[in-house]
């Protein structure tokens, strides 16, 4: 079990070996508006451990689909408004896949 804390509907700590660390909960940061909000870890989700210069963040994705270097391209200018996204990457489906910028979340 996970010593989680949730301070409001989107943001709150974990603390893993003493240390006290942002978390996110991506479904309620990208959820519809007619989904109910939901704080509680899901059995199936996953944390994410995220390192950038000095800052650590915990995001609680779904699924982790895949992992690889990938080609990051600029954003659409119309979804540059949005800070949370770094920019896109072809999925293996012909999708475009958005990239979340883990620093501009907390």
């Amino acid at each position: 079990p996970l010593d989680f804390e949730m301070e409001n509907d989107i943001q709150g700590v974990l603390k893993i070996d003493g240390e006290t660390i942002p978390v996110v909960l991506l479904r309620n940061l990208i959820k519809k508006e007619i989904e109910p909000i939901d704080t509680s870890l899901r059995k199936n989700e996953v944390v994410l451990l995220c390192r950038g210069r000095e800052k650590k963040v915990a995001l609680v994705v779904d699924q982790i689909i895949d992992e690889r270097l990938l080609n990051v391209r600029p954003l659409n200018p119309i979804l540059r408004r949005f800070k949370i996204f770094e920019g896109v990457v072809s999925g293996t489906e012909q999708e475009l896949l958005l990239v979340v910028n883990p620093s501009s979340i907390i």
